[in-house]
């Protein structure tokens, strides 16, 4: 073999050499070469400049690890295995922000939906949304006409569709005996009216509010002008979500202890 050919093997191996990583018998035949071959002895003391460099920046950067090697021909550089250490720690925190993003997002939707069914929002009705009508009766004369014969019932028995007409500073509504009431043109009208009342104050007037669109609050009062009492009706106003109705009017009623001669405004 020339000597051209043999520094070619020799400084082919000496990265190894220098690594310590050459079987004994390539590290005796470099080890006796470099000490004749000025040319190969300055290419292995330049590597071991670099390996001493480079092991010198790593114990500064961060401890070194029996596992982390860096290349010699590069200098200082990070790791293999520091580099999966931080892949997997960005994998990590891209993980965690995902996961706290679908939590805010689920959090986010409960508390719509909370908003939604416990307040309950509203939106004002126009007054050409709904229309109001009254009607004055007298429940004792009713009571005579329909011949008293619709019985009597506790409070637990009355009907649902039954608008309940007591007066709650005579009595409470468990000691009431009720009776059932038609008012006449009125189909939704129907009154359980507690007996004592039919002759205490039997004079009332029943408000129908009919409309396409549900009916969930309104402002309700009399005014009384020159004698006379009148109806004032304010903030009528429906749910927000899912308020009109596809099929026919909704009605509501309600019923005022008084005679009522007109709607205000």
């Amino acid at each position: 073999m020339t000597e051209k050919m043999t520094c070619k093997v020799i400084q082919d191996l000496l990265p190894s050499y220098v690594d310590g990583l050459c079987s004994e018998e390539s590290a005796n035949l470099v080890k006796e070469h470099i000490s004749t071959c000025d040319e190969c002895r300055k290419v292995y003391d330049i590597m071991k400049q670099e390996e001493a460099a480079a092991t010198s920046t790593s114990a500064t950067v961060s401890p070194a690890s029996s596992s982390s090697k860096t290349s010699s021909s590069k200098g200082a550089e990070i790791s293999i295995d520091e580099k999966e250490i931080m892949k997997r720690i960005n994998r990590k925190m891209h993980h965690n922000l995902m996961k706290n993003a679908i939590v805010g997002i689920v959090v986010g939707v409960l508390l719509i939906t909370l908003f939604v069914f416990a307040v309950r929002p509203n939106r004002s009705l126009s007054s050409s949304d709904y229309e109001v009508k009254y009607y004055n009766m007298n429940l004792k004369d009713l009571y005579v006409e329909q011949g008293g014969n619709t019985g009597t019932l506790k409070y637990e028995q009355i009907p649902q569709d039954c608008v309940v007409v007591y007066d709650p500073e005579v009595k409470d509504i468990d000691s009431c005996q009720f009776t059932i009431l038609q008012v006449p043109g009125m189909t939704y009208a129907r009154l359980a009216i507690d007996l004592t009342y039919l002759y205490t104050e039997p004079e009332i007037c029943i408000i129908t509010y009919s409309s396409n669109y549900y009916i969930s609050e309104y402002d309700e009062t009399v005014v009384t002008r020159d004698g006379k009492n009148y109806l004032s009706v304010k903030k009528v106003k429906t749910p927000l979500f899912g308020s009109k109705k596809s099929d026919g009017k909704v009605s509501v009623t309600t019923v005022q202890f008084c005679h009522i001669d007109g709607i205000d405004g």
